[in-house]
């Protein structure tokens, strides 16, 4: 298939996780996201960029829940950013 590849996932997560600015908070629900001003907010978190990293559940959002997501192994989908 053409422009398609594979990717460790474990040693890129990791990788990302280590990187400056990232600030990982794992184990914490959450039940909304919106936007306040200038940042995204997650329960009491928030800040300019937000990424929703639950699989399949990603859609369980307002903001998300267009998204056609279903479970599947080793699944990644890359959307382009929006002013939304």
């Amino acid at each position: 298939i053409p422009g398609s590849g594979w990717v460790d996932l474990q040693q890129l997560c990791a990788c990302l996780l280590d990187s400056p600015g990232i600030d990982f908070r794992g184990g914490i629900r959450v039940d909304g996201v919106h936007r306040d001003g200038e940042f995204w907010r997650a329960g009491d978190d928030y800040g300019d960029i937000l990424i929703i990293a639950a699989g399949a559940a990603s859609a369980a959002f307002t903001q998300t829940a267009f998204l056609p997501l279903r479970p599947l192994r080793g699944q990644m989908t890359f959307f382009r950013e929006t002013d939304e």
